[in-house]
């Protein structure tokens, strides 16, 4: 059985076959309808983008970031950067890394009540890696700094809770 024990970064283990990702064809009308909705979610403040050192207390055979790593990261950043009162919006997606096959994350965060981001930043650093927190710049929209990401074939996405939209899913799921 293939392990990631040992593996050089940048190289799939041994014996593992890695096919590169294909992402869907992404039109601009679909780019662009993404990013309008996103925009409508919440007044968006920062882009951020966190990408993963390898974990130093390894235990095991797993020696790399993996996705209940990075969602755990995830939740407790949104815990930390949570403003005194009230929550903090924020719509999180995942990519995998092509070579270090890893998750990186880019978000966009709203609410935060937050003019200073380097204690964000610090906090990070020192816990997960590195980071870039960028002001959310509405010329730009949603479009230029997320859209891309959720419609990679394997990527992920989360929703803050108080956007409403699990709420909104479970209504339409259940009878």
């Amino acid at each position: 059985m293939p392990t990631l024990a040992n593996t050089p970064p940048g190289s799939p283990p041994s014996g593992w076959r890695v096919k590169p990702f294909v992402t869907p064809d992404v039109t601009p009308e679909l780019k662009e309808a993404w990013g309008t909705w996103l925009d409508s979610l919440a007044p968006w403040e920062w882009f951020i983008t966190i990408t993963f050192r390898d974990p130093s207390d390894v235990s095991g055979a797993w020696t790399r970031p993996g996705w209940s790593y990075a969602k755990r990261a995830w939740r407790e950043f949104a815990a930390f950067a949570r403003p005194p009162i009230g929550q903090l919006s924020y719509v999180r997606c995942f990519e995998v890394q092509s070579g270090r096959m890893v998750p990186h994350i880019h978000a966009l965060v709203g609410a935060s009540n937050e003019s200073r981001w380097a204690a964000w930043s610090d906090w990070l650093w020192t816990r997960y890696g590195m980071c870039r927190i960028l002001p959310f710049n509405r010329n730009l929209g949603a479009q230029y700094y997320v859209t891309k990401y959720v419609s990679k074939a394997l990527s992920d996405i989360e929703w803050s809770p108080n956007l409403g939209l699990a709420s909104s899913a479970e209504r339409v799921l259940r009878p």
